[in-house]
This record gives structure tokens, sequence and C-alpha cells, in this order.
């Protein structure tokens, strides 16, 4: 920040039309007070996932400095930490949510694979990310074997992810968009056609049903994706999708691989640079000399 890269990166921001895309997980309310206040003092204009989609399709002109901001898995830290500021701020947000989680325990898998790693299977016992890296069918079974132990129903583990009752109360706020992070938060790539169509269907009927919309945004888990999903996701009612990809929307962008950055839970100096692409970008360039 004290070499300008911030200012820099805000006239580069401004003087090339770019569409900033950012997203949070669970971010703690003083972060994101911070980040939201900072983009309006410095002339962002917050956009909806409606605006996005128009501005992309060329139905409408972009306000100055457009950002639009979204919230992975439906972390139930949102509902205390980031909706009462929005609403405040008049802040228009898009949450994207896996419905397992909202209508049951509430406990996302890895946090049960991470809490009971001495009950699972070699070699995940020993490396949890190659639960990450495995099929789906695998992963399932595994992650189904582990909840149906007595232990891991009688968890210690407070909930996580948001309720039904939570996504049904921030959809009904208007500035609110509610979109689909799949049934079970499952990695695309490892997933059969049959697997994706039941994650991409059902998940968007659920959410349909809570919230009494149409759900037609999508956001890939992990940001993973292997390109076969677009036919899947436009077959199921989808108009879009996005990644997790360190860059701006600068032109025209595939609709079902709109670009965001990860902006994290950390220190907000840190973060700031994370949300304008700057701290990936010199990280990128470290390695290269390495």
């Amino acid at each position: 920040i004290a070499l300008g890269f911030i200012r820099r990166k805000k006239k580069e921001i401004s003087s090339g039309g770019y569409i900033t895309c950012i997203y949070f997980h669970d971010p703690p309310e003083r972060l994101f007070r911070k980040c939201v206040d900072w983009l309006l003092k410095n002339g962002f204009t917050v956009i909806t996932s409606a605006d996005l989609l128009e501005i992309l399709g060329k139905k409408k002109t972009a306000p100055p400095l457009p950002v639009w901001i979204s919230l992975d898995d439906g972390w139930i830290g949102n509902v205390k930490n980031v909706v009462p500021y929005a609403a405040a701020k008049n802040i228009p947000l898009t949450f994207f949510i896996s419905t397992e989680p909202a209508e049951t325990s509430g406990i996302y898998w890895w946090s049960a694979a991470e809490e009971y790693r001495h009950q699972l299977p070699p070699p995940f016992n020993e490396d949890l990310n190659k639960l990450w890296k495995v099929p789906e069918k695998t992963r399932a079974e595994i992650i189904n074997n582990l909840r149906k132990n007595a232990k891991v129903q009688n968890s210690p583990l407070n909930r996580e992810a948001m309720a039904v009752d939570d996504v049904k109360k921030i959809s009904g706020n208007g500035l609110f968009t509610i979109g689909s992070h799949t049934v079970n938060h499952v990695i695309t790539p490892n997933c059969t056609d049959e697997e994706l169509e039941y994650e991409f269907r059902e998940s968007k009927l659920k959410l349909e049903k809570w919230t009494g919309k149409e759900i037609n945004m999508f956001c890939f888990p992990n940001g993973d994706h292997s390109g076969r999903e677009a036919a899947i996701l436009k077959k199921n009612g989808y108009l879009a999708a996005c990644v997790q990809e360190d860059k701006f929307i600068t032109g025209s962008v595939n609709l079902f691989e709109i670009p965001r950055f990860c902006v994290g839970e950390g220190y907000f100096p840190e973060e700031l640079c994370h949300m304008l692409g700057i701290w990936q970008n010199i990280m990128k360039k470290l390695k290269l000399k390495e």
C-alpha cells in the first residue's frame, strides 16, 4: 500500500473499464465492514447478479467501478457478520448455498473429516487433501460411513452452515440473491455426468422451494471445473456460473466461468490486496523468479 500499488491498481481498474468480482467465505464482521467501506469510499458501485448478467449480455451499461460481491458455502457466520451491515448499507450480495448442510446437521463434510480423521481409512486419515481428489462416489461413501458412526452423530462440533430458515430469511430481502453451490459441496471434475445432473438439479429445486424464487446462478465448489459442466448447467436452467480466477472482467467472458478474486479472513491490508488482485500477481512474479 505504501508503495502505491493500491492507488495504481484503482486507476487501472477505472481507466480499463473493468468489472471486479470478489467473494468471501466466512469473514469476520470487522473485516467485511472494512472491505465494504473501502469500496464505497473509493467510488465502487456494488451490482447485483442480475446487473452482472445484463452488463455481460450487453443489455445494460456498467456503472462506474462496478464490483460484484458473493459469498460461498452458506456459513452461518454470514447471518450475523455480513447480512446486517450489508442491509444497512444497501449492499446487494449473492449467497451460494450448499443445500445438504443447510437441511441437516449444518456440519460441512470436510470439518467432520478433520474432527474424526482417526476414523477415516488410509490414506485419508494421514492426508485429508486426498478426499478432494478422489472420485465423488469414493468421497461420498467415506463421508457417509463416517457420519453413520455414533460418535459423529453426537458430534461436539457447532453448526457451521445456515439452516433452511436462515436461507429463507436472507432470500426475503430483495437486496440478496441466492445461488446454487451443489447439494453436497462436491468437486465437479470428480463427478460423473449423472452425479453432476443430480447435484445441479436437486440443489436448484430445493433452493427454489425454500425461497420461492428462480435460481439461475451457480458457483463451483473450490473453484474447480473441467469445462463439461456448462452443458449440464444449461440443461438445468442455469444462466451463469462463477469460478475462482485471479483476474478482472475486461471484455467478453464465458458466462459459465466468471472469474472472481478470493478474499480471505486475515488482516484488512492484506485482504485489500487480495481483493484487487495485487497480492496474487506479486506472488506469481516471485514464484517465476524462483
